[in-house]
Protein backbone atom coordinates (compact mmCIF):
# COMPACT_ATOMS: atom_id res chain seq x y z
CA UNK A 1 0.00 0.00 0.00
CA UNK A 2 2.83 2.12 0.87
CA UNK A 3 4.15 1.84 -2.26
CA UNK A 4 0.97 2.81 -4.25
CA UNK A 5 0.94 5.58 -2.55
CA UNK A 6 4.41 6.80 -2.96
CA UNK A 7 3.88 6.10 -6.58
CA UNK A 8 0.99 8.37 -6.62
CA UNK A 9 2.43 11.04 -5.18
CA UNK A 10 5.66 10.84 -7.73
CA UNK A 11 3.21 10.73 -10.97
CA UNK A 12 0.37 12.57 -9.72
CA UNK A 13 -0.56 14.62 -12.80
CA UNK A 14 -0.43 11.03 -14.71
CA UNK A 15 -2.66 8.95 -12.60
CA UNK A 16 -4.85 12.56 -12.24
CA UNK A 17 -5.25 12.55 -16.15
CA UNK A 18 -5.59 8.65 -15.96
CA UNK A 19 -8.24 8.88 -13.55
CA UNK A 20 -10.21 11.67 -15.77
CA UNK A 21 -9.85 9.79 -18.88
CA UNK A 22 -11.73 6.92 -16.80
CA UNK A 23 -14.26 9.22 -15.54
CA UNK A 24 -15.19 10.19 -19.00
CA UNK A 25 -15.11 6.72 -20.52
CA UNK A 26 -17.76 5.86 -17.70
CA UNK A 27 -19.77 8.77 -18.07
CA UNK A 28 -19.97 8.01 -21.63
CA UNK A 29 -21.29 4.50 -21.33
CA UNK A 30 -23.52 5.76 -18.59
CA UNK A 31 -24.91 8.06 -21.13
CA UNK A 32 -25.19 5.55 -24.48
CA UNK A 33 -26.80 3.77 -22.25
CA UNK A 34 -29.81 5.96 -21.35
CA UNK A 35 -30.04 6.79 -24.96
CA UNK A 36 -30.21 3.30 -26.11
CA UNK A 37 -32.92 2.43 -23.61
CA UNK A 38 -34.87 5.75 -24.46
CA UNK A 39 -34.99 4.76 -28.27
CA UNK A 40 -36.28 0.97 -26.91
CA UNK A 41 -39.83 0.18 -28.46
CA UNK A 42 -42.08 -0.35 -26.38
CA UNK A 43 -44.81 -2.04 -27.81
CA UNK A 44 -48.30 -2.52 -25.71
CA UNK A 45 -51.88 -3.00 -26.18
CA UNK A 46 -55.35 -1.98 -25.08
CA UNK A 47 -57.88 -4.62 -25.40
CA UNK A 48 -61.74 -5.65 -24.98
CA UNK A 49 -62.24 -2.09 -25.62
CA UNK A 50 -66.08 -1.11 -26.48
CA UNK A 51 -65.57 1.29 -29.87
CA UNK A 52 -67.65 2.47 -32.89
CA UNK A 53 -67.95 4.05 -36.20
CA UNK A 54 -70.45 5.24 -39.00
CA UNK A 55 -69.65 3.48 -42.37
CA UNK A 56 -71.46 5.74 -44.95
CA UNK A 57 -74.48 5.72 -42.80
CA UNK A 58 -74.58 2.73 -40.85
CA UNK A 59 -73.33 2.26 -37.22
CA UNK A 60 -71.35 -0.65 -36.44
CA UNK A 61 -70.27 -0.93 -32.86
CA UNK A 62 -67.36 -3.42 -32.32
CA UNK A 63 -64.93 -5.06 -29.32
CA UNK A 64 -61.56 -3.75 -30.44
CA UNK A 65 -57.69 -3.82 -28.89
CA UNK A 66 -55.82 -0.68 -30.20
CA UNK A 67 -52.09 -1.55 -30.39
CA UNK A 68 -49.05 1.24 -29.32
CA UNK A 69 -45.66 1.87 -29.45
CA UNK A 70 -44.24 4.32 -27.53
CA UNK A 71 -47.42 5.57 -26.65
CA UNK A 72 -48.33 5.88 -29.96
CA UNK A 73 -51.81 4.22 -32.20
CA UNK A 74 -49.98 2.30 -34.18
CA UNK A 75 -53.11 -0.21 -35.37
CA UNK A 76 -57.07 -0.81 -34.17
CA UNK A 77 -58.48 -4.29 -34.76
CA UNK A 78 -61.13 -6.23 -33.96
CA UNK A 79 -62.17 -10.53 -34.29
CA UNK A 80 -65.34 -9.22 -35.40
CA UNK A 81 -65.03 -7.16 -38.49
CA UNK A 82 -62.00 -5.79 -40.34
CA UNK A 83 -61.85 -2.31 -38.96
CA UNK A 84 -62.51 0.71 -41.65
CA UNK A 85 -59.44 3.03 -40.86
CA UNK A 86 -61.14 5.65 -43.01
CA UNK A 87 -63.62 6.88 -40.88
CA UNK A 88 -63.56 8.78 -37.16
CA UNK A 89 -63.87 5.64 -34.16
CA UNK A 90 -65.52 6.74 -31.25
CA UNK A 91 -65.14 5.36 -27.91
CA UNK A 92 -68.70 3.76 -26.22
CA UNK A 93 -66.71 3.95 -22.55
CA UNK A 94 -64.66 7.70 -22.42
CA UNK A 95 -65.06 10.88 -24.86
CA UNK A 96 -61.71 9.91 -26.45
CA UNK A 97 -61.86 10.09 -30.22
CA UNK A 98 -59.23 8.17 -32.42
CA UNK A 99 -58.44 9.93 -36.02
CA UNK A 100 -57.37 6.85 -38.01
CA UNK A 101 -55.81 8.99 -41.11
CA UNK A 102 -53.55 11.41 -41.53
CA UNK A 103 -55.24 14.56 -41.58
CA UNK A 104 -54.63 18.54 -40.38
CA UNK A 105 -55.05 20.20 -37.04
CA UNK A 106 -56.12 24.02 -38.11
CA UNK A 107 -55.80 26.93 -35.85
CA UNK A 108 -58.49 28.91 -36.81
CA UNK A 109 -57.95 31.82 -34.42
CA UNK A 110 -54.16 31.79 -35.36
CA UNK A 111 -54.89 32.69 -39.82
CA UNK A 112 -55.45 29.44 -40.01
CA UNK A 113 -52.26 28.26 -38.46
CA UNK A 114 -51.99 24.44 -39.90
CA UNK A 115 -49.74 20.92 -38.82
CA UNK A 116 -49.75 17.94 -40.43
CA UNK A 117 -51.14 14.90 -37.76
CA UNK A 118 -50.11 11.56 -37.89
CA UNK A 119 -52.46 8.88 -38.67
CA UNK A 120 -54.10 7.29 -35.44
CA UNK A 121 -54.28 10.87 -33.98
CA UNK A 122 -56.15 11.13 -30.57
CA UNK A 123 -58.53 13.63 -29.29
CA UNK A 124 -58.20 13.27 -25.20
CA UNK A 125 -60.81 15.50 -23.77
CA UNK A 126 -60.54 17.84 -26.65
CA UNK A 127 -56.75 17.53 -25.96
CA UNK A 128 -55.32 16.25 -29.51
CA UNK A 129 -52.48 13.47 -29.07
CA UNK A 130 -50.45 12.78 -32.21
CA UNK A 131 -47.21 10.71 -32.40
CA UNK A 132 -47.58 10.19 -28.58
CA UNK A 133 -47.51 13.86 -27.98
CA UNK A 134 -50.17 16.31 -26.50
CA UNK A 135 -51.08 19.94 -28.95
CA UNK A 136 -52.44 22.01 -26.10
CA UNK A 137 -54.87 23.90 -27.99
CA UNK A 138 -58.43 23.71 -27.83
CA UNK A 139 -59.30 26.05 -30.69
CA UNK A 140 -58.65 23.86 -33.72
CA UNK A 141 -60.81 21.50 -35.81
CA UNK A 142 -59.17 18.77 -37.33
CA UNK A 143 -59.30 18.40 -41.49
CA UNK A 144 -58.52 15.29 -43.86
CA UNK A 145 -57.47 17.67 -46.84
CA UNK A 146 -60.67 16.56 -48.56
CA UNK A 147 -64.14 16.58 -46.96
CA UNK A 148 -63.76 15.88 -43.27
CA UNK A 149 -64.00 18.05 -40.62
CA UNK A 150 -64.06 17.10 -36.84
CA UNK A 151 -64.87 20.32 -34.63
CA UNK A 152 -64.15 19.25 -30.86
CA UNK A 153 -66.08 22.20 -29.65
CA UNK A 154 -69.85 22.93 -29.77
CA UNK A 155 -70.84 24.51 -32.96
CA UNK A 156 -73.90 26.13 -35.07
CA UNK A 157 -74.28 23.93 -38.35
CA UNK A 158 -76.09 25.97 -41.13
CA UNK A 159 -77.55 24.31 -43.97
CA UNK A 160 -79.34 26.43 -47.13
CA UNK A 161 -80.24 28.79 -44.10
CA UNK A 162 -81.35 26.23 -41.37
CA UNK A 163 -79.63 26.14 -38.16
CA UNK A 164 -78.37 23.15 -36.65
CA UNK A 165 -76.23 22.76 -33.38
CA UNK A 166 -73.85 20.48 -32.87
CA UNK A 167 -72.14 19.07 -29.80
CA UNK A 168 -68.65 18.45 -29.57
CA UNK A 169 -66.74 15.60 -31.28
CA UNK A 170 -69.14 16.02 -34.00
CA UNK A 171 -68.13 15.63 -37.76
CA UNK A 172 -69.20 16.47 -40.91
CA UNK A 173 -68.32 15.43 -44.80
CA UNK A 174 -68.83 17.88 -46.71
CA UNK A 175 -68.37 18.08 -50.80
CA UNK A 176 -70.78 18.52 -53.69
CA UNK A 177 -71.95 15.10 -53.98
CA UNK A 178 -72.34 14.34 -50.19
CA UNK A 179 -73.40 16.17 -47.07
CA UNK A 180 -73.04 14.26 -43.71
CA UNK A 181 -72.87 15.34 -39.94
CA UNK A 182 -72.99 13.44 -36.91
CA UNK A 183 -74.18 15.20 -33.58
CA UNK A 184 -71.90 13.30 -31.05
CA UNK A 185 -73.87 13.69 -27.88
CA UNK A 186 -77.13 12.75 -29.14
CA UNK A 187 -75.21 10.22 -31.49
CA UNK A 188 -77.08 11.14 -34.69
CA UNK A 189 -75.94 10.97 -38.07
CA UNK A 190 -77.69 12.66 -40.76
CA UNK A 191 -77.29 12.83 -44.51
CA UNK A 192 -79.01 15.74 -46.68
CA UNK A 193 -79.29 16.76 -50.15
CA UNK A 194 -79.61 19.23 -52.40
CA UNK A 195 -77.34 21.45 -50.73
CA UNK A 196 -76.68 25.04 -51.74
CA UNK A 197 -74.61 26.27 -49.13
CA UNK A 198 -73.17 24.91 -45.79
CA UNK A 199 -71.18 26.69 -43.11
CA UNK A 200 -70.17 26.18 -39.59
CA UNK A 201 -70.34 28.52 -36.94
CA UNK A 202 -67.69 28.25 -33.57
CA UNK A 203 -67.47 31.43 -31.23
CA UNK A 204 -66.15 34.11 -33.31
CA UNK A 205 -65.04 31.69 -36.43
CA UNK A 206 -66.83 30.60 -39.38
CA UNK A 207 -65.70 28.24 -41.88
CA UNK A 208 -67.49 27.77 -45.16
CA UNK A 209 -68.14 23.77 -45.94
CA UNK A 210 -68.10 23.86 -49.49
CA UNK A 211 -65.26 26.50 -50.27
CA UNK A 212 -62.62 25.56 -47.61
CA UNK A 213 -62.14 28.88 -46.01
CA UNK A 214 -62.22 30.67 -42.58
CA UNK A 215 -63.38 33.74 -42.01
CA UNK A 216 -62.25 35.36 -38.73
CA UNK A 217 -62.25 38.64 -37.67
CA UNK A 218 -63.63 39.93 -41.21
CA UNK A 219 -60.79 38.19 -42.43
CA UNK A 220 -60.85 35.24 -45.17
CA UNK A 221 -58.14 32.38 -45.21
CA UNK A 222 -58.08 29.36 -47.31
CA UNK A 223 -57.62 26.00 -45.59
CA UNK A 224 -54.26 24.25 -46.42
CA UNK A 225 -55.05 20.92 -48.25
CA UNK A 226 -51.98 19.58 -49.01
CA UNK A 227 -50.34 17.01 -46.32
CA UNK A 228 -47.02 17.01 -48.18
CA UNK A 229 -46.31 20.17 -47.49
CA UNK A 230 -47.19 20.92 -43.68
CA UNK A 231 -44.36 20.19 -40.58
CA UNK A 232 -45.27 17.82 -37.73
CA UNK A 233 -46.32 20.18 -34.74
CA UNK A 234 -43.30 19.91 -32.07
CA UNK A 235 -43.18 21.88 -28.79
CA UNK A 236 -41.41 24.68 -28.50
Amino acid sequence: MNRVIEFIKKNYIMCTVIVAILLVILGSIIVINVINNSKKKINYTKEDLLLYEYIDTKKTSFTGTVSYENDKITGISSKEFKVYNNSIIYSEETDNVIIPKESIIVFYYQENLSYKLDKFSEVQNNVVVSEGKKIPSSNYIIFDGEDMYFIPNESVLTINNEKIELSKNSYIIANQETFIYYDYLNDKLVKKDNIKSASLTIENAHLDLLKDVTVYNKKVTLLENNLNILNIYKEN
